[in-house]
Formats: structure tokens, sequence, C-alpha cells
């Protein structure tokens, strides 16, 4: 397999503040594998009219140096603009390091009171114009069995990561179809309760304690959130929605159940037209065959401290067993053109991706 050098600097963050040092790591990238893919044939000569969108869990960068050649490869080989980045760990610039490896162009969206989630995205194509978190529905108490599986302590508080972005390619397409310019030339375009030239992005990382009906609470506070905040009637057209993140849908039983599990955490997003597209339920004539998603989530690879993790590694090493699932998703209300994963062993998760259209007909 062949490799590249690629050298790098990064600045640490104090305080939420970006420090004075700055750090050179020089570094092996590998080439990444693809797992599976599949992208319709005309992006390539439609690139300013679709985003490239990605989400993995890095599981807590654990093994970081060997995700650098995947996230060279999703923006070099798969050409993605955003990366919704969940168990970040910014005291040491995870996420960061990753963006780095992506390239000098990529930046990150971190917010102190969500420190486990991260956004990367392409800097050239997007202005992040406003990022703030959105307190999610907290586990009430926890279960004897999850206490035992992963330990004690109080129930985390969790978040949704929200940014909001503008496009710059929106105003250089819609220039050439002879829209509305504004004195510097572009598309008028107002940021705030949305609009055609904006896309927001939700980065999400569910309970993995409790059970799905507590997950489906912390979806609908997402979907809420999106039609009360973005969903303006007063607006012909709608900004691009994107959902992505780790759901944790755990369900005990075939692909099938889990596959049905995971539809019904996200109904709340599907009833106001955001849709679980990347990727897309397979069709088939029998109802049995599996899977009905792809798998993204391994328990054999969850290389992590906790006797949870460390049973799935056992039983995987000496049995070969496992038990996978799709708990990495993708919603939008966009039209996805392609999708598809990076294998990525170095976490438990897959590196899943999808490439949407940014054209707003609605």
């Amino acid at each position: 397999m062949t490799s590249r050098r690629l050298i790098f600097g990064f600045g640490t963050f104090i305080g939420g503040g970006a420090g004075a040092a700055k750090l050179f790591c020089s570094v092996d990238i590998p080439r990444g594998r693809r797992r599976d893919r599949f992208v319709a044939a005309d992006i390539e000569s439609s690139k300013n009219s679709t985003i490239g969108v990605g989400t993995h869990n890095i599981m807590d960068g654990i093994k970081l140096q060997g995700l650098l050649k995947h996230y060279a490869s999703a923006s070099r080989v798969e050409g993605l603009n955003i990366v919704c980045v969940q168990e970040d760990v910014q005291e040491v610039c995870t996420s960061q390091i990753l963006a780095n490896a992506m390239g000098s162009y990529y930046s990150v969206d971190v917010r102190k009171n969500a420190p486990r989630l991260a956004t990367i995205y392409d800097s050239e194509r997007l202005v992040l114009k406003r990022s703030f978190t959105l307190k999610l529905p907290r586990l009430e108490h926890r279960s004897l069995a999850d206490r035992l599986m992963f330990g004690g302590g109080e129930t985390e508080e969790k978040y949704a990561l929200v940014s909001v972005f503008e496009d710059r390619s929106y105003a250089h397409e819609s220039q050439s179809q002879g829209g509305t310019t504004s004195n510097d030339g572009t598309r008028e375009c107002s940021i705030g309760r949305g609009g055609p030239c904006e896309i927001i992005v939700a980065n999400i990382h569910l309970d993995a304690l409790g059970d799905n009906s507590h997950r489906k609470k912390q979806i609908t506070a997402v979907a809420d959130f999106f039609e009360n905040t973005f969903y303006d009637t007063s607006n012909d057209k709608r900004p691009l929605l994107v959902l992505c993140g780790d759901t944790n849908v755990f369900e005990v039983g075939s692909r099938r159940s889990q596959a049905v599990a995971l539809e019904r955490v996200l109904e709340p997003l599907e009833a106001i037209g955001i849709h679980a597209a990347a990727y897309p339920a397979e069709s088939s004539e029998n109802e049995s065959d599996l899977p009905r998603r792809p798998d993204t989530h391994f328990f054999s690879r969850a290389d992590e401290p906790k006797f949870a993790h460390q049973l799935g590694v056992f039983v995987g090493e000496v049995f070969g067993l496992d038990m996978p699932r799709c708990y990495d998703i993708i919603s939008t209300n966009g039209a996805v053109l392609g999708f598809g994963q990076i294998e990525t062993l170095e976490s438990d998760h897959d590196f899943v991706f999808a490439v949407i259209s940014t054209k707003r007909d609605n």
C-alpha cells in the first residue's frame, strides 16, 4: 500500500480561545479503503450545486494516528465539505488534527459546553455564520444493567451542535442564472431564519444509555427546533437542513428489527421532510432479507476501557462474533445523489458520507 508524507501545524486551545503554542507533526498517510460507495455519474459536473457531508464517531481518538489516512481520503478522494465528528477530545485538539489531515483550508466548529462534538468544514466553500448548542432531553435515571456494563456515575447532558453556514458557491451559481444581486455583485440572501444559500447542520450523539424511546425524545427535540426555527412560511425557499451523527439505536435481534427501530426513532424528522436517505433502505421482495441498511457500528472494534466495550472486543477476537448494526445516519431535506462509507478499523464506527444536492426547489 502506497503512502505519502503529510506535514501540518495546529494551534492548542486554552479556555475556548486559540493559544499561542504551535505544534508541528509529521505522519505517514497511507490510503484509506472504501467499503461501499455509490455516486451518481453527473456529480463531477455540478460540484457547485452539491455538498459532500460525512459523519464519524472516532472512539475518543484512541487510535488517532490510524484515522488520519481516512480523513485525507475523505477530502481528496470523496471531496467532502463537512464532517460531523463525535467523541472529539478538545483538550488535545483531536478534531483540529483531523481537519489538518483533510487540508489547510478545513476549519473546525466546536463549543465548550458540548466538548465531545466537532464539525469540520471546508472554509473555502463555506462561511460559518452562527454556531450554538441545543440541549437534548436528559436521561432521568440509569438502570442497574447500565451501571454494571458502563460503570457508575450521573447521566450525561447531551447536546446537538448546530452550525449555520453560508454557501459561497450559491452566490456564483445564482449570479450566472440571473438572480437579484446586492451592491457587491452577489445574490442577496438573508442569514437567520433560513434561505436558499444557508446550510444548517446539526451534529448529534444520542445517549448510549437508556432505551430507544429516550433516543426518540432526543431526535424529537432536534426536529422541533428545525421546524420552529428554520421553517419560516414567509420564505419561499427553505435552507438545506442536515442532521448527522451516531444514533446509538441498539436493538436485540436481527438487522431487520434494528432497522425498524431506527426508522421509528427517526420518525419525528421524517414528519417534517428530513429523510434518512443516506443510506436509503434497500428494497426487496423478501422482507426478511438482510440487511435493510449497511452496518456502520461493530462491537468487536470497540477497543475502549469500559467493561462492555472490552467484552465486545474479547468475543470478537476469541470467537469471531459480532453484532454489527446501522447506527450512523445522515438525514436531510435535500436530494441525496450519492452515498457510501469508508472502513475505519481504528474506530468501532465506519465513516459514513453522502453527496447532497444544494438546489432548493421547496
